[in-house]
């Protein structure tokens, strides 16, 4: 059985994929306070600027499930 993607299957079953997408200034507004963005700025200092503007996108899908209109500090933080 050929892999799919080209992949070995037991690569491609540890794998995590996650759809990327450009956030325009609406999103980036939404992070409620500037403990926040400071939060946001180390977690891009520590791993990189990539990976925190990505975190915006399922930090604003947990805010609103936990009925907020904001991203806060305790929503990246998981608390």
């Amino acid at each position: 059985m050929p892999n799919p993607h080209g992949i070995l299957v037991d690569l491609l079953d540890r794998l995590v994929i996650i759809r990327a997408q450009t956030y325009g200034p609406t999103e980036i507004i939404q992070v409620e306070d500037e403990e926040s963005l400071a939060y946001l700025g180390k977690i891009g200092q520590k791993i990189s600027l990539r990976h925190a503007v990505q975190l915006l996108f399922p930090t604003s899908v947990v805010a609103k499930i936990n009925g907020q209109d904001n991203i806060c500090k305790e929503v990246f933080s998981g608390h």
